[in-house]
Parts: structure tokens; sequence; C-alpha cells
């Protein structure tokens, strides 16, 4: 499906997340260990070139200026004022909603069908399932996968694995912390996870974008979804 309607200064979130003034990296440095060290040669391209490459054509000129960031998003950020409800929150009509969550449902049935035939996991989803993912997914793996997806075939394969993993990593966020709530935009990887109480938004599928660069390559994902469920049990700190 192509997206044909609306829906930096880029935050290295969880080293060193920046929302609204205040800095969690005390708070991260103390709690995660990257899971992975870089190897020699293979750099990647950096996030924000992937979605520069792979995203930003299909929007609408008027889309792209009033989205709020030039390329990626923060991996979360407080967006709204706490007790907002995400079918509030989302710019979208009430069909524009049901269109995006039926093809956020669509991406999720992907994910249960085509992970399993490439990782060794089993029903239901959870949080085993994003570390096989990391797992299979290693620098040169991405690099033949940068090589063979056409920018500009909507449903080349980079597209469709940033996204799929931005659903999973929903799901299983969502699974540990059940007040997170989708909050449903056009294109549907502008989607995001809403903390209601706290108005704090999870950018998912701009983890699953970065999952693929230079900057994501070597996160730990296990490790960074433990986090969240951790400060959303907290407030956040607030």
């Amino acid at each position: 499906m192509r997206p044909a309607w609306s829906p930096s200064d880029h935050s290295r979130l969880w080293r060193g997340i920046l929302v609204a003034g205040h800095s969690w990296r005390s708070l991260w440095n103390a709690s995660i260990v990257r899971q992975a060290q870089v190897t020699g040669g293979h750099e990647l391209p950096d996030c924000d070139e992937i979605w520069a490459r792979y995203f930003a054509r299909w929007y609408q000129p008027d889309d792209l200026a009033g989205r709020g960031y030039s390329a990626t998003r923060p991996d979360a950020e407080r967006s709204l004022l706490p007790g907002t409800p995400a079918r509030a929150a989302s710019s979208l009509t009430d069909a524009g909603v049901s269109r995006v969550r039926v093809q956020v449902d669509t991406m999720l049935t992907a994910v249960l069908a085509d992970w399993p035939t490439y990782l060794n996991v089993d029903a239901p989803l959870n949080i085993l399932w994003i570390q096989a993912f990391d797992t299979h997914w290693t620098r040169p793996r991405v690099h033949e996968l940068l090589g063979r997806s056409d920018p500009t075939d909507f449903s080349n394969e980079l597209v469709v694995l940033a996204c799929e993993l931005g659903v999973a990593l929903g799901e299983v966020m969502r699974a540990a912390c059940p007040q997170l709530q989708w909050l449903y935009e056009w294109p549907y990887w502008e989607s995001g996870l809403l903390d209601v109480p706290t108005g704090y938004r999870i950018n998912v599928f701009d983890w699953g974008i970065k999952r693929f660069s230079e900057y994501g390559i070597d996160d730990g994902y296990t490790a960074k979804v433990a986090k969240v469920a951790e400060l959303v049990g907290a407030g956040w700190g607030d």
C-alpha cells in the first residue's frame, strides 16, 4: 500500500535521552550494556540516511514539512499532556485510524508468519523473538540487505523488515506494559506507542529503521525493551 496522505537535530535517546529538558543518561548508562561490539569494516549508513533513502520518498512535501523532524525521531519523547488518550492524539479521521490499524495488524500477521521461517522462535511473540532477530541481523547481513533493497520499490525488503520489527517491538512492549496504546498515524510507520498517564510516546518504527543503520546495529534491543518497561513502570522518573 503506497502512502498518499499526510500524516535533525537527532536525539541519541538511550545514550542520553533528552525529553522536555531532562536527561536520563545516568539511568540508562547504569542499566544497559551494549550487547555487541563493532566489528572492523562494514560501516553502515546513518539512520537518517536510511530514512531519507527508503522512507522520505513516500511522503507528500507538505507532510514532510509538518512532521516535526527532518528524518528519524528520538526513540521516545514527551509529546502530549498526561492523560491524553491515543485516539484524541491522532491526526487521523476514524476511517484513517481504521485503515492504519489494519495495516499494523497486517504487518503483525507477517511477523508471525515470516520470522519463524528463518529465526529459531516459537509462538507466542515475545522478547525472545526480538533477541533472535538481533542475533540474525548481523552487520554483514544488513550490508547485503541494503544492497538488494531497491529504494524505489515500496515493498522492498528493508522497508518491510524495519516495519515488521517496529510492529514486533510495539506488541512486545504492550504485552509488558498494558497501559501503552497504539497511536496511529499515516504513513503507518509514523505510528507509535503512547503511555497515556505520562504523555510519553515511544517511536517503535524509528527503532526498526535505526536497527539497520550504524546508529543502531550494535544496540541490544532486548535490553532496550526491558529499559522501556522499567521507565514506564517508574512513570519515566517524573
